[in-house]
């Protein structure tokens, strides 16, 4: 076998490593700033809530279990709107009425596979920028519904 023949053979294999490290770095991607505002906004229901902050520490759980413990083949996008509507409580407790949530989705895209850690960081994103303080309030929303040949 040639030299080219050999390269050519272990693409696929260095594009799937590749595509591996990818997804690891992406689950490495957890804001810090996030991190810190969240428990900050659960220790400040400590006191003044304590069924609100427990709720809190289990939404905040459910967000870093999927997070790092997301296997690295495609999953349903059920499972990651859940991880969304964890992160989403969290912000939600944070930023009170300034942001409301608005999830529609077509049940049946909920079995849909998708890359992990997909969806998070662009809700992540719209939550970043639809927050303002010149803004009274935001609200972000998505609505996967299923197109023509989608299983």
């Amino acid at each position: 076998m040639s030299r080219e023949q050999e390269d050519a053979a272990d693409e696929p294999d260095l594009a799937l490593s590749m595509a591996r490290a990818e997804l690891r770095a992406l689950r490495a991607q957890v804001s810090p700033h996030f991190v810190y505002n969240a428990l900050t906004t659960i220790s400040a229901f400590v006191r003044t809530d304590p069924p609100r902050a427990r709720d809190l520490l289990a939404e905040f759980a459910d967000y870093a279990r999927y997070g790092f413990g997301t296997a690295a083949g495609p999953v349903p996008l059920g499972a990651e709107l859940a991880n969304v509507r964890s992160y989403l409580a969290l912000e939600r407790a944070r930023f009170d009425d300034r942001l409301r949530v608005v999830e529609e989705v077509d049940d049946g895209v909920r079995g849909v596979v998708v890359p992990p850690l997909t969806v998070r960081p662009l809700v992540e994103h719209a939550v970043r920028n639809a927050i303002e303080p010149t803004r009274p309030a935001a609200a972000c929303g998505s609505r996967p519904w299923p197109w023509a040949g989608a299983a």
